[in-house]
């Protein structure tokens, strides 16, 4: 073997060597939680399910509903704690089986105020009076956010009392809620986009 052969073989080598090392080095594809988009809120055919409910079925005289908007839906209004009031809330019905996920999340654009997202299954305290799960919706005054519900984190309770016992049925979701309750008066207002379930990786 000649000496200019000995030398190509070491070229080859060296280049060899190196796209091994440059491969080596290529940072692992990051894997990305799995989802599944449960209220895409940018179509206005899909704002029709959602419904009112105010403190004006406890004589309050809060004000509030979903408004449809152009790639969103808005729930708007003026809270108010006369004659012992206090909340406002859009609801739609469902037929959810979550089990295979961590939580849900919401794209949001809010006034910085505080909301609950609220499920409901088919746990009931007594009679036809059904618990409610809640999580907080944390906004951020005149910007578009992700926000999580885990499911893990949800509170049990029944007309502001808090419960425990019931566990959370995820593979019976029968309606969705968004409440403002935060005893703060005066007008509020938030956009969401859309609503999906999330399952964290493990």
């Amino acid at each position: 073997m000649n000496l200019k052969t000995i030398r190509t073989l070491q070229i080859f080598i060296i280049l060899g060597l190196g796209l091994v090392s440059a491969k080596s080095e290529e940072p692992a594809e990051e894997s990305t939680p799995r989802t599944q988009m449960l209220f895409d809120l940018t179509e206005k055919e899909s704002h029709q399910s959602w419904r009112t409910s105010n403190d004006n079925v406890m004589g309050g005289v809060s004000e509030g509903g979903p408004v449809s908007m152009d790639g969103f839906l808005r729930f708007k209004g003026v809270l108010s704690l006369e004659n012992n009031g206090g909340f406002s809330s859009i609801y739609r019905e469902a037929d959810l089986d979550l089990s295979e996920f961590s939580g849900v999340e919401l794209k949001v654009k809010g006034d910085g105020r505080v909301y609950d997202f609220r499920f409901r299954t088919s746990a009931k305290l007594v009679g036809n009076w059904y618990v409610s799960y809640s999580g907080k919706i944390k906004t951020e005054k005149d910007k578009w956010i992700t926000v999580k519900v885990p499911f893990d984190e949800l509170k049990q309770s029944f007309r502001g009392r808090q419960l425990s016992g019931f566990a959370f049925q995820k593979d019976q979701i029968q309606q969705v809620r968004i409440l403002l309750g935060d005893k703060n008066p005066g007008p509020f207002q938030l956009d969401v986009e859309w609503i999906r379930a999330y399952q964290d990786d493990i």
